[in-house]
């Protein structure tokens, strides 16, 4: 049902970028950032949240129910906050979230689930109970965000870009990451301990990040630095110590391409924070720009991409072994 849905919400999201595009439809916002930041969400919405959901079912029972219950919520759940973005923010923009958030719940159950089954025993699945933990919080900023409140003084598109980070770098990246490590472990990698380092660095950057810039201090540019850094460190490493050793072309293809995306976003998410630290930040790493070229980098390069390819990933492995073969 999710891998249905994900396709479904990419045509979706296809046939709503054209008709943006051509100015058949702005969503009722001014054509700029807030428009872009909203189809990047849409994104996350409508294709790489089930594609995560899909990715991170739980290996035993434990955890299972909640799965099943996000997984039939999804598609429903995201049609109706699909539905808030056609109508002005208020009390039915707000109410139309509710069944994501009831969604994302359940995938947080999912998480601590997860982590029952598995403890500390296997830390790499880590960080993907933690993308499944953080997702309510992306929910809980949506339903700010089509409510038309400022939680803690923050206004749009700060509000959605909120959600938009914890949906994309909080649950789309971290299941990456995770898979990544869960490689590693069944290859029995010497470099398992870097790559903990790195995956840890990804996983603590999202939630530092955001308290960083609900705090109004210089310690968003030090979060800011660590989740780029330990990002882009991790594609690095991924790029050289995964990618080659995994099964079928489709696979290394679209993981490759997914790592040097974020390498590239992560380099614009860098010069932005260097940028606020400084006091100014120049014309090619404004909120426009980072909106238009960082956001897309990571959206279809980093996070769609990057899902498909352990998707394909995971079918090769699975031909492979059927057929008797190994890597």
């Amino acid at each position: 049902m999710l891998g249905w849905s994900a396709a479904a919400g990419f045509a979706v999201w296809c046939l709503l970028s054209a008709a943006v595009h051509a100015r058949w439809t702005t969503l009722g916002l001014e054509w700029g950032v807030q428009l872009n930041i909203t189809g990047i969400f849409m994104l996350g919405l409508l294709v790489t949240t089930p594609l995560a959901l899909l990715l991170s079912a739980p290996a035993g029972s434990a955890g299972s129910a909640a799965w099943r219950a996000a997984a039939w919520l999804q598609p429903p759940a995201a049609a109706a906050a699909f539905g808030s973005f056609f109508v002005a923010p208020g009390a039915i923009a707000a109410a139309l979230v509710v069944p994501w958030a009831a969604m994302s719940v359940c995938a947080a159950a999912t998480g601590l689930g997860r982590f029952l089954e598995h403890r500390f025993r296997q830390p790499e699945e880590l960080a993907i109970d933690a993308g499944l933990a953080m997702l309510p919080v992306g929910a809980a900023w949506l339903a700010a965000s089509r409510a038309g409140v400022e939680p803690m003084g923050f206004r749009e598109p700060f509000v959605l870009l909120t959600a938009v980070h914890f949906h994309f770098a909080g649950l789309a990246a971290t299941v990456i990451v995770g898979l990544a490590g869960r490689r590693l472990r069944a290859w029995n990698s010497k470099i398992l301990p870097l790559y903990l380092v790195l995956a840890a660095g990804v996983v603590l950057g999202v939630p530092l990040l955001a308290a960083g810039i609900a705090s109004h201090t210089k310690f968003e540019v030090v979060a800011a630095l660590i989740l780029a850094f330990s990002l882009g460190g991790f594609c690095l490493f991924a790029l050289f110590a995964v990618v080659p050793r995994l099964d079928g072309w489709p696979a290394r293809i679209l993981l490759g391409l997914a790592l040097l995306a974020a390498v590239w976003s992560m380099h614009y998410a860098g010069h932005y924070a260097a940028g606020v630290a400084r006091g100014v930040i120049p014309p090619k790493y404004s909120l426009p720009k980072m909106a238009s070229v960082h956001g897309l980098l990571n959206a279809l390069g980093f996070s769609l991409c990057g899902l498909l390819g352990w998707l394909a990933a995971e079918r090769a492995e699975r031909k492979n072994r059927k057929s008797g073969k190994t890597t």
